[in-house]
């Protein structure tokens, strides 16, 4: 997934299908980190995500609260 994002947020802000695959990179790096039991890298992913994909700010935000609220905090 990093080698995949690497080369093409570049594009991410022209493209919305390279957007769309960036999306998915971001997801499946958390994924992977939570499935390993590293939620602080989960959110650290997710985060990155909302910063580098401003126009998909709402499914980084969703992600993170879901990813709060999994964690037990849901404030």
């Amino acid at each position: 997934y990093e080698a995949a994002l690497e080369r093409l947020l570049p594009r991410a802000a022209t493209d919305r299908d390279t957007a769309e695959m960036c999306l998915h990179c971001f997801e499946g790096l958390a994924y992977n980190a939570r499935h390993d039991r590293r939620p602080a890298d989960a959110e650290r992913v997710l985060r990155r995500g909302l910063d580098a994909l401003p126009a998909d700010a709402a499914h980084f935000h969703h992600q993170l609260g879901r990813h709060y609220a999994n964690a037990g905090r849901p404030a």
